[in-house]
């Protein structure tokens, strides 16, 4: 069986754009190479695993080529700066791409939460 990726690192100050968007995340910098995708994961920042999603990859569709790690925590609202978190990739749900407009790009994240919050649900049934 294959051991899923955990990043384990410092959240640092991004852009602020998935705030913008209506989905503030966590930064981390990568220390392995990962697949490029959208993950359902999991995420500690020490108070136990909490449901998330995760974006492994550049962020064309704003001309970005760098590749980062970027983790929406679901329904969380705490400041997360300089704290250290765990996060681990549980399933790989898409792989990354550009998006057209803003707005193609919101209607895929909401896609993707849904997804998540359907995986966490099942699991816990």
């Amino acid at each position: 069986m294959k051991k899923n990726h955990v990043i384990v690192g410092e959240v640092m100050s991004g852009k602020k754009r998935g705030k913008d968007l209506g989905f503030p995340t966590a930064n981390i910098a990568l220390s392995e190479d990962i697949e490029e995708g959208i993950y359902i994961s999991r995420t500690d920042a020490g108070s136990g695993w909490l449901p998330s999603v995760t974006f492994i990859g550049a962020a064309e569709t704003f001309g970005e080529h760098d590749i980062k790690s970027e983790t929406y925590v679901l329904d969380f609202n705490e400041n997360l700066y300089g704290k250290t978190l765990a996060v681990e990739l549980l399933k790989k749900i898409r792989g990354s791409e550009a998006f057209e407009s803003v707005e193609k790009l919101i209607d895929r994240m909401n896609e993707d939460v849904r997804k998540t919050r359907e995986y966490f649900q099942e699991a816990s049934d």
